[in-house]
């Protein structure tokens, strides 16, 4: 159990923490209520899963309500309890991060000048994950440390109004059925693809300059590495995801090559690069609700926060007033630490 080291003096303190208590309760995922049975009332620390959705819910609570003192003491217990599950991410830091000068790091920042992303991290090569995203000053929370335009963020629907994919990607989607039918994630890895081979006349060209060129997850395995893994539940469940992937790509890329040979060359929509498509969203994309619909989006310079179990970053939400979408700190971060999402 994480113990409720913040000092506050409101006699309401006893009953915040009970209140807690309860909501973590409500806050059970059907496995953990397996594990501590339907009669439970209050419980102490379960998950860094459950913690969060508690910690994030009573935010929004006082968020929408008026401001008090028992709003304040809930805020200070929050905020105590997210700096404590957060804390392993902080507890290595890469000194002076500003002065880890990289080809990567200069396209990123001058990216995010361009997009007035008002970063407060950088991308650094020399953390324990590889790559990834450092803070570049003590991060408090609440703050905004990335907001990126949403006109930026790449989405299923970009590709449904294109003015060169927008015809023949919604024909095919149209006449597909229940059997087997077109996905978004399917139109955002054909406009991945198209965005990618237009180069430098591409408003994502930076984006494609970051991204790997190659993986090497167990989608891009060859046979005779798979089988080396022969007794594990990952060679069954990466021979069904590469099967379902393909079957999508024979159903739906030759005849877009076929009727529209030059929006989609067979060179540049060929298996290869649709699995390395694929490959982009299975590490990149994020969920997101924006207009009352969840949109998977590939989201640029936020696509290189990796995750982490005790990542310091809240779910990005949609600013509409300001157009853009922000990524707010859940939690303190330490200058020059890695900054995850959960």
């Amino acid at each position: 159990q994480l113990p409720l080291t913040i000092a506050i003096d409101e006699t309401s303190v006893t009953e915040i923490e009970k209140f807690i208590s309860s909501l973590r309760v409500i806050c059970l995922s059907a496995s953990e209520t397996y594990s501590f049975g339907p009669q439970i009332t209050q419980i102490g620390f379960v998950s860094v899963r459950n913690e969060r959705i508690v910690i994030e819910t009573c935010r929004k609570m006082i968020r929408d309500s008026r401001h008090s003192s028992v709003d304040l003491a809930l805020s200070r217990i929050l905020d105590g309890l997210a700096n404590q599950i957060c804390s392993v991410a902080n507890t290595v830091v890469i000194q002076n991060p500003l002065q880890h000068i990289s080809a990567e790091r200069e396209i990123f920042d001058q990216w995010a000048t361009e997009m007035n992303a008002k970063p407060l991290v950088t991308v650094c090569s020399g953390i324990p994950s590889g790559r990834g995203l450092v803070a570049t000053r003590e991060i408090h929370i609440g703050e905004t440390i990335l907001e990126i335009p949403l006109h930026m963020v790449l989405r299923a629907e970009l590709a449904y109004n294109d003015p060169l994919l927008s015809e023949p990607i919604n024909r095919i989607r149209e006449s597909s059925d229940d059997t087997l039918p077109f996905h978004d994630d399917t139109a955002l890895m054909i406009l991945l693809l198209h965005e990618r081979r237009l180069g430098e006349g591409s408003r994502w060209y930076r984006l494609f300059q970051l991204l790997p060129k190659t993986y090497d997850n167990a989608l891009s395995f060859e046979e005779e590495e798979l089988v080396l893994l022969n007794g594990t539940s990952v060679v069954r469940e990466t021979r069904e995801s590469f099967h379902h992937l393909y079957i999508h790509f024979i159903r739906f890329i030759p005849p877009l090559l076929e009727a529209h040979p030059d929006v989609f060359p067979s060179d540049i929509f060929s298996w290869e690069n649709f699995l390395w498509a694929r490959n982009v969203l299975d590490t990149r994309c994020v969920t997101i609700e924006w207009n009352g619909k969840n949109h998977t989006c590939v989201i640029p310079l936020a696509d290189m926060f990796n995750h982490n179990t005790h990542g310091q970053i809240s779910h990005p939400t949609v600013d509409v007033a300001k157009n853009v979408l922000i990524f707010p700190a859940f939690s303190g971060c330490a200058s020059g630490s890695e900054v995850g999402e959960f």
